[in-house]
């Protein structure tokens, strides 16, 4: 029977170091209410970067470094098409992740 103060040793609930750090540059790059709400508009489906900046009342160039943000983190996927950046969600996982935050955040 443990402690309750027990802390688990690292053998018992080991995560790969290069795993942490990714999972870490996941919550960094949504880690601002701004980007967060991208990620929400997004959820509608691909959307391009003039129309996000349009929606969202901002300039192209806040909007489009705020998706840079979310590509480098993974959260977000980016095509082009002639001039036209679009962006969507990466995958359901980043989805399950937005409800779960939003859940959670309800709760504390």
């Amino acid at each position: 029977m443990t402690d309750e103060h027990t802390v688990p040793s690292r053998d018992d609930h080991h995560v790969p170091d290069d795993v942490l750090a990714r999972v870490a540059k996941i919550f960094s790059a949504a880690a601002n209410p701004d980007r967060l709400r991208l990620l929400e508009c997004l959820r509608a489906g691909e959307a391009c970067v003039s129309g996000l900046a349009e929606h969202l009342g901002e300039p192209i160039t806040t909007t489009s470094n705020r998706l840079q943000t979310l590509a480098r983190g993974g959260l977000v996927t980016r095509r082009r098409q002639d001039r036209h950046q679009f962006y969507s969600l990466a995958d359901e996982h980043v989805v399950r992740l937005l409800d779960m935050a939003l859940e959670h955040a309800g709760h504390i």
